[in-house]
Order: structure tokens, then C-alpha cells, then sequence
């Protein structure tokens, strides 16, 4: 049984799916847009690595599906995460964690929360969520977009 807490060591793989909306191809390599991370439940799902045997390609849901590689502790140092009022005046400051969350079929599936929770990534603090997390310095593709793979 996988442990409940994930720690700051540790390296977590995100599934980017092909096309456009998730990255841009910039002079020979991707970057990641805030669409990447988007997640109907307002909570991005990740696979811990260490759980996947460090083997990016259990993260894939279709060959054609990017992984991106990123530290637990640079997600969970996400300090932008701010609710503002109408005016644009902060009202509500959100830590970022990241939390085990085994599935049946997947033991290594966890969530980047914030707390306070957010009710939907559409709101501000969602949206520097999404940004903050596409711009991470310490990412890296564990497995490139399809239009880069060299095989």
C-alpha cells in the first residue's frame, strides 16, 4: 500500500494531451499552457512517480500523450495563489499542497489542491493556479509532445 503522504522529494507526472490548447512549439521545443493543468474538478490530478516505478509511460493515457515531470516541493512552493475582490484588492491567499489520492486502478494517482479550497479553477486564484504550475522552472518533459520525439 502506497503511503498517504507525499513528500517533498518527491517527482510527480502530469499527462499533457497532443495539441495545441496544452502547449505552443516555440523554435524547436514545448511550452506548456495554464491548459494543461485545467481539471473539471478544480483539483489537477498527477501520478507520483516513485509509485510508477519512475516509468513516465504508465502516465500516458494514449501514445500520443506528453508527460511532463515536475518536484513536489516546487508545486507546493506556489505562493501566487490570491482571491481578489471586484476592486482587484487580495482578500484570500491559498497554500498549495499535494495530496494522495489512490484510485483502484491506479495507486500512484494524487491531487494538487489549494487550501482554502478552491470551488473551480475559473476564478482568479484558479487561473494563477494554472499559470503558476505551467511556468514552473524545475519542469521538464519526461516524455516530449509527439511533434518532437525523435524515434
Amino acid at each position: 500500500m502506497a503511503s498517504d503522504h507525499v513528500d517533498d522529494s518527491e517527482i510527480l507526472y502530469r499527462r499533457v494531451r497532443q495539441g495545441a490548447s496544452h502547449y505552443r512549439l516555440i523554435e524547436g521545443r514545448a511550452e506548456l499552457t495554464s491548459m494543461a493543468f485545467a481539471d473539471r474538478t478544480g483539483k489537477p490530478s498527477v501520478d507520483r512517480a516513485l509509485l510508477r516505478n519512475g516509468d513516465p509511460s504508465r502516465t500516458q493515457g494514449a501514445p500520443s500523450d506528453a508527460i511532463v515531470s515536475l518536484k513536489t516541493r516546487a508545486v507546493r512552493g506556489i505562493d501566487k495563489v490570491i482571491r481578489l475582490d471586484a476592486k482587484g484588492k487580495p482578500i484570500e491567499r491559498h497554500t498549495v499542497d499535494v495530496q494522495a489520492a489512490p484510485e483502484p486502478a491506479n495507486d500512484a494517482h494524487a491531487l494538487i489542491v489549494c487550501l482554502p479550497e478552491l470551488s473551480d479553477l475559473r476564478g482568479s486564484a484558479g487561473r494563477r493556479l494554472l499559470e503558476a504550475l505551467a511556468r514552473l522552472e524545475d519542469q521538464s518533459w519526461a516524455i516530449p509532445p509527439i511533434e518532437l520525439r525523435q524515434d
